[in-house]
């Protein structure tokens, strides 16, 4: 069991790079906020319940259903959808997911969009408890108007860097954790040059918390800001405030590592964790 006690150098890493990363992602969240006073904003409420489980050594399945909206009630949306992922025995996992989005609009044509995509995911750095996680993951999307039967295709590209930092070690009980993401999006379609570092039409910086309630159900808020570009001058013209609410459910773990002992328990962020 972690003892701040034993290991005060440790716990004291622990406590800088809680400071290091609210206040990075505060700058990066906010600072979009303030480039353009100019901008639309909107305020989005999102639900999402995420069950899953290991169905065999190394595979996982995750299912996912929510639910989004505005303040002021001019669109909402449901999605459901399932992703199935390979891991590996080094910190990478391969992914693949579909999922189904049902758009209701207030003042538009009502759209349904089939998505699939494809991603990877590797940790780097990993020191001891805390690591890095990165995602890469490639989108095509098919948006299908209600109203006239027309269908568009757009495929795009998204880099998440995201973090989790407990307060406690001992996995066994109930815990809080900080959550931390980047995530940058880049739409192949309307783009020249490809580099989702710079050319990016759409960044969220996301702060959370999430509350471990029993070894199979965890609860998550997040606050994420979003800009996004609506035209074609390069220039960030919305900006979104995004309150998102999560339920996660493990329905069954499995050791699904070849280095597990049988019936040890997994490590946190060795779980189900997007």
């Amino acid at each position: 069991m972690y003892n701040q006690s034993e290991n005060p150098l440790v716990f004291q890493f622990q406590s800088v790079l809680k400071k290091l990363f609210f206040l990075s992602l505060f700058f990066v969240c906010f600072q979009s906020l303030g480039q353009d006073t100019a901008r639309s904003v909107t305020n989005q409420f999102w639900l999402d319940y995420l069950p899953g489980f290991y169905f065999a050594k190394r595979w996982e399945m995750q299912a996912h259903a929510g639910f989004r909206t505005v303040d002021e009630l001019s669109w909402y949306h449901f999605n459901v959808g399932n992703s199935v992922r390979y891991h590996f025995n080094s910190p990478v996992d391969l992914r693949a997911g579909l999922r189904f989005f049902y758009f209701n609009y207030k003042d538009y044509s009502n759209t349904f969009e089939t998505r699939t995509w494809q991603g990877a995911n590797f940790s780097w750095p990993v020191i001891s408890w805390f690591k890095i996680n990165h995602l890469f993951r490639y989108e095509q999307r098919w948006v299908r108007s209600l109203d006239d039967g027309e269908v568009s295709f757009s495929d795009r590209g998204r880099y998440r860097i995201s973090t989790a930092l407990p307060f406690k070690r001992n996995v066994q009980e109930k815990y809080f954790s900080l959550l931390f993401s980047i995530e940058l999006f880049q739409d192949f379609k309307q783009t020249e040059s490809i580099n989702i570092f710079k050319n990016n039409d759409r960044a969220r910086g996301m702060v959370g918390l999430k509350y471990k309630i029993t070894p199979d159900w965890s609860s998550e808020f997040q606050f994420t800001t979003q800009s996004s570009k609506s035209g074609t001058d390069g220039k960030r013209e919305t900006t979104d405030l995004l309150f998102s609410i999560k339920v996660r459910r493990l329905i069954r773990s499995l050791n699904y590592r070849d280095d597990k002992k049988p019936g040890k328990k997994m490590r946190e962020g060795e779980k189900l964790a997007d």
